[in-house]
């Protein structure tokens, strides 16, 4: 009783200091990013929604979660109504809008706490029943939890606005996408480089992001970079929350390290550490050591540079060979800012991971209770909750990142099918629930991602034999730490089954808790490995292993795309190896913690402290990266804001003013003429500024998007001939075909076409001039010019 008073008592001045941090943050934040302030605490409080929203789903699926799954419920119900809003625009039911979107949240938030909260279906485990308080409202860890993401996520769009712009590399390409799809009131929507066809892309992830934009009644000039802060602190959190789970629910089994409460928070600060700031052995290589020794030693010689992106580029680079690869982690991603699929599905990626971890919890305390799985009771475990969701998420993969689909159905399928076996004893039972339940996944994983499948036409020719591998050298430099600390774990848990058969580990044989009558717990050999091990141990295990599996594949195969020779299995080693670092990130964190915090053995003790130091080491290309991408954070003259589309004033000032007029007073669907020109580039940037359509845009990615150069060769022939030719009919037949409303005559244009013979007085003539700029220091004049319907 008064362990229970003082319990209630630190909870609430827990939750009076969360409030009162929360409040100054908010404080401090405003007077020191002022105008940017607005547009931040709109996207918090849309997230909070959310979250709040639903709430009673994330507390169904992660009911033995401290926070039952509050934190999760961002995420959760970020994809189900982003899904439910863009299914009823694709049916044209409504029109993609800030109230739609509000309204679609209000019902689904009915739908979760009048379906599941009231009527209690499907119903918790809670043992106080049906009904809303038996969803339990841990408030203190739910908002200790919340105010954990609002410090990462304010500070990171912070740094953000030191460099915001979403120009270089493939920014805007991604911008572009949220803008058209800002301005599009049905689905799918229109390819905004290739106007009258559908984007025939993975655009789903940039849909949230733009509805997330909408939902907050943000601009996408504020939604690109808020979506990357605010994935960048879900994250964080996320991985923070799985890495206390499982080791919270392994000292649970452990009646000698129950009453130490810091520990499972240390494994998940470890974790959360060495999946969002962590590198590779590279940085600590080429970035501390080499300089270091060049010193020490007095080479002659200009030292060896490091830029923080070289880490992602060793493959093939450095020396430089005609197999390049890329090994990229999500430190680099994050930090760099261009929003695509893999750093947009992360997000998503680690809400399956941590459902998997739920399914796990549930399995043991049924077992536990002798309740084993009994095939006669199919409906209850076939059609598991838990198991809808992550197939749902999974066929949602489909369309946001289409690798992450087969890599997390093979994880996913792993773990599930590992607690059936164990959980019968491995009988028939548990192979006909396994096949089930694979067959539910893939059925539910399809039908999530039908009605975007019906408009997408996929770019990969096949899957082929690898005939380039990477020197051992390289494999060990990028994977070596992660590697070997999966082997001190496997090795550990080894040596303690084998002390386990002899009788010398009585005092740890408490840590899992068997039934008498479970005969899998009594198994010896390679099976009883398995068995014995303690649930975190197995999950934690499973991750490793598939890790691994991820860095070894494109040693083996590779996926065929029209990127050919030195590149042909590039994206494929990226994609793969994204998700090994992320798996072995979570597994370091759990695995470091036991084999020091829990050590059996010295030998543990030592193995761990000294990996341990090499990812702590590691995470400081967070910081150092940092650094180099967003300056000096120091100096508040530097600080640029949080508008993604201000670098057209630095990049093309005469551009600019013009840019600005379209976005006024064009309509966003009406289709602008502007140059077409070479990926990774500043063409196309009226369309990907304004949201309008173009006639052709970047060449290589359209080039993917189709897989085939034919039509963007058609199509960049066109334009050109639009700007050069002096045939009056032919021209205006080309405008006519792609229902051209605006030709724009600018920077790129002058520039692509003056010396092709571009007749300005031409152009001019074609319709009426809405708008004119002034001369540039080449007498230049950027024009609009706007046709008549």
């Amino acid at each position: 009783m008064i362990r229970e008073q003082r319990a209630k008592k630190y909870g609430k001045i827990q939750l009076i200091c969360c409030a009162a941090v929360l409040v100054l943050l908010f404080v401090a934040t405003f007077l020191k990013m002022e105008s940017d302030f607005i547009p931040m605490f709109k996207w918090w409080l849309a997230l909070l929604a959310l979250g709040v929203s639903f709430y009673p789903l994330s507390a169904v699926l992660f009911g033995r979660f401290s926070d039952k799954g509050y934190i999760f419920g961002k995420a959760i119900g970020l994809l189900i109504t982003g899904l439910f809003v863009w299914l009823l625009c694709t049916i044209r039911l409504v029109q993609f809008n800030e109230t739609t979107c509000w309204i679609c949240l209000q019902i689904l938030t009915a739908a979760n706490y009048v379906v599941i909260g009231i009527l209690g279906i499907p119903r918790t485990y809670s043992r106080e029943g049906k009904g809303i308080k038996s969803l339990g409202f841990p408030v203190s860890r739910i908002m200790a939890l919340e105010l954990m993401f609002v410090i990462i996520f304010f500070s990171f769009m912070y740094m953000k606005g030191f460099n915001p712009k979403a120009y270089g590399t493939e920014k805007m390409m991604d911008y572009g996408m949220m803008t058209r799809m800002f301005n599009t009131d049905y689905y799918p929507v229109n390819d905004m480089w290739f106007t009258g066809e559908p984007l025939n892309y993975y655009y789903f992830g940039q849909y949230l992001c733009t509805f997330l934009t909408k939902l907050s009644l943000n601009i996408p000039a504020y939604g690109y970079n808020l979506a990357i802060g605010s994935g960048f602190a879900l994250c964080c959190v996320f991985v923070y929350c799985i890495g206390t789970e499982i080791m919270r629910h392994f000292m649970e089994k452990t009646k000698k390290y129950k009453h130490i409460k810091l520990i499972p928070h240390v494994a998940g600060a470890l974790s959360a550490g060495a999946v969002m700031l962590a590198s590779s052995l590279y940085y600590l290589v080429f970035a501390k050591f080499v300089p270091m020794m060049w010193d020490i030693l007095q080479i002659e010689g200009e030292k060896p540079s490091y830029w923080f992106p070289n880490a992602t580029r060793y493959i093939g680079h450095l020396p430089d060979t005609a197999d390049k690869g890329i090994h990229e982690f999500p430190a680099y991603s994050f930090i760099l800012g261009d929003l695509h699929a893999h750093v947009i599905n992360l997000t998503f990626v680690l809400v399956v991971v941590a459902l998997l971890f739920s399914i796990v919890k549930a399995r043991r305390i049924k077992r536990d209770y002798g309740q084993l799985i009994d095939i006669t009771s199919w409906k209850r475990y076939i059609f598991d909750p838990k198991i809808i969701t992550i197939s749902f998420f999974i066929g949602a993969f489909m369309m946001i990142n289409f690798w992450d689909f087969p890599i997390y159905f093979v994880v996913a399928a792993s773990v599930i099918i590992a607690m059936n076996m164990i959980s019968t004893d491995f009988s028939k039972a548990g192979f006909m629930l396994s096949g089930a339940h694979l067959l539910l996944m893939i059925a539910i994983a399809e039908l999530a991602a039908l009605p975007f499948n019906i408009f997408f036409k996929p770019m990969e020719n096949g899957i082929l034999m690898t005939t380039k591998h990477t020197e051992f050298y390289q494999l060990f430099i990028l994977w070596g730490i992660p590697v070997l600390t999966l082997i001190g774990f496997v090795v550990s848990l080894i040596c303690k089954h084998f002390r386990q058969l002899k009788g010398k580990l009585a005092e740890y044989e408490e840590e899992v808790v068997y039934d008498e009558d479970d005969k899998s717990a009594q198994r010896e050999g390679f099976w009883g490995f398995f068995t014995k091990l303690a649930d975190s141990d197995l999950f934690v295990l499973i991750l490793g292993i598939c890790a691994f599996g991820l860095v070894l594949l494109p040693e083996i195969i590779y996926v065929k795309d029209i990127y050919g020779d030195s590149y042909q299995r590039a994206n494929t080693m990226f994609k793969l190896t994204y998700q090994a670092f992320i798996l072995f990130g979570i597994m370091a964190g759990y695995a470091i913690t036991k084999m020091v915090a829990l050590r059996e053995t010295r030998k543990q003790l030592t193995f761990g402290l000294i990996l341990g130091t090499f990812w702590v080491i590691s995470m400081f290309y967070f910081p150092d990266a940092c650094k180099a991408w967003f300056t000096d954070l120091s100096d508040d003259a530097l600080y640029a804001g949080l508008r993604a589309d201000n670098y057209i004033y630095s990049e093309q000032p005469t551009d600019a003013a013009a840019i600005d007029w379209l976005k006024e007073n064009a309509d966003g669907n009406d289709v602008v003429l502007e140059a077409a020109g070479s990926s990774y580039s500043i063409y196309a940037r009226v369309s990907t500024l304004t949201g309008m359509p173009t006639v052709c845009g970047w060449y290589t990615h359209e080039w993917l998007w189709h897989n085939d150069f034919v039509p963007v060769n058609d199509r960049n022939a066109e334009v050109m001939t639009m700007y050069t030719s002096r045939n009056e009919e032919e021209v205006r037949a080309l405008l006519n075909k792609y229902s051209v409303d605006y030709i724009f005559i600018g920077t790129c244009e002058y520039e692509a076409y003056e010396g092709s013979g571009m007749n300005l007085d031409f152009l001019l003539g074609l319709g009426e001039v809405v708008y004119q700029g002034y001369p540039d220091e080449r007498n230049h004049v950027v024009y609009v010019v706007k046709l008549a319907n």
